[in-house]
């Protein structure tokens, strides 16, 4: 059974046993005559016909009509948890008992760097320093950049991480998950959320 989530540039693929990335290019033409489940949030996508959109199953408790279905199918994964989803834009959603309780969508970390850099190109920072969030930075403009950037997001997850289970996914997951000390990092956490999908269909019980 293979899983697809197809973003607006790439399209992440579960095989069953490992994570595959390509370029939608790459993915509709070595794809097009293979039978897979999918999500999409890329309006415009051509689908063959041999593909199966699981968007009609991911119905959530709590959220909202216009909710992005990644948020959505990202939300289904854990039954109580603080989601982080940290690529190009970072989401944070916050789940109890199946029922989505509320998040937030912010830059990225690498979006907030290049608008930095946009303001002075003394504010240019090629890499994140490892910084003490303990205190403010004393020692150099990339110290006081680098905190800028992830103080900030560091103080929300923990306000509305404290009596539930911390995710993390998405390119920097990993990279922001070290500031916490009971934060759990899954690449492939949304595919959690699209078996559930997958039962929902196999059910016939794709409605809200």
């Amino acid at each position: 059974m293979l899983l697809v989530d197809i973003g607006n540039t790439h399209a992440h693929i579960f095989d069953g046993k490992k994570i595959l990335h390509c370029k939608i290019e790459e993915f509709q033409k070595e794809y097009w005559n293979k039978k897979l489940f999918f999500i999409s949030v890329n309006p415009f996508l051509q689908k063959s016909p041999q593909w199966i959109d699981l968007g009609s199953c991911a119905y959530l408790e709590g959220a909202y009509e216009t909710m992005g279905i990644d948020r959505k199918v990202l939300a289904l994964s854990k039954e109580n948890a603080l989601l982080v989803d940290a690529g190009s834009a970072i989401t944070i959603d916050l789940v109890k008992n199946g029922k989505w309780q509320g998040g937030t969508i912010m830059p990225g970390i690498w979006k907030c760097k290049e608008a930095l850099e946009e303001i002075s190109p003394k504010l240019k920072l090629k890499k994140l320093e490892a910084i003490n969030l303990d205190s403010l930075p004393k020692k150099s403009t990339k110290e006081a950049l680098s905190f800028g950037i992830i103080a900030p997001l560091v103080e929300i997850i923990k306000k509305f991480s404290k009596d539930v289970p911390l995710f993390f996914t998405g390119g920097d997951g990993a990279f922001l998950s070290q500031f916490f000390e009971n934060a759990t990092y899954e690449e492939g956490l949304i595919f959690e959320g699209m078996k559930k999908l997958k039962e929902r269909f196999d059910a016939n019980d794709c409605s809200a």
